[in-house]
């Protein structure tokens, strides 16, 4: 999904492209990201070659949608967000040629610990059911 300003000219499209991205300033969350899964998240080029703008990094994903609903951007979302996050500034917009935005459990190798393991293993077994 894109998520955008109500007043943006795509958001009564019945779907986007992710060549429509080179049109905007995509925005983003900060916060300790590795470069290569932001690039993965947020490509820097379309599919087509043309640059996709960066625009502000939020702290929070309250202040993102903020952003997006000031009209200072646009911000790609997991389809999940109409529900959890729906406000009346904003329109959520599905792309029609980009692959579903997939989440799992992460976690840095070296704060390992058999409670983070048992956990993930929880989590895993609760999905499959």
């Amino acid at each position: 999904m894109l998520a955008l300003s109500t007043r943006h000219p795509f958001a009564k499209r019945p779907s986007v492209r992710v060549d429509d991205l080179a049109g905007d300033k995509v925005l983003s969350l900060s916060g300790p990201v590795p470069d290569y899964w932001l690039d993965h998240l947020l490509p820097r080029t379309t599919p087509a070659g043309r640059l996709i703008e960066r625009g502000e990094r939020a702290v929070t994903r309250q202040e993102l949608l903020a952003l997006v609903g000031a009209g200072r951007g646009v911000h790609p979302a997991a389809a999940h967000e109409i529900r959890y996050y729906a406000r009346p500034n904003i329109a959520y917009v599905p792309f029609d040629d980009a692959p579903p935005l997939e989440y799992g459990l992460v976690w840095q190798a070296a704060a390992d610990t058999h409670r983070i393991r048992a956990f993930a293993e929880t989590a895993v077994e609760v999905v499959r059911r």
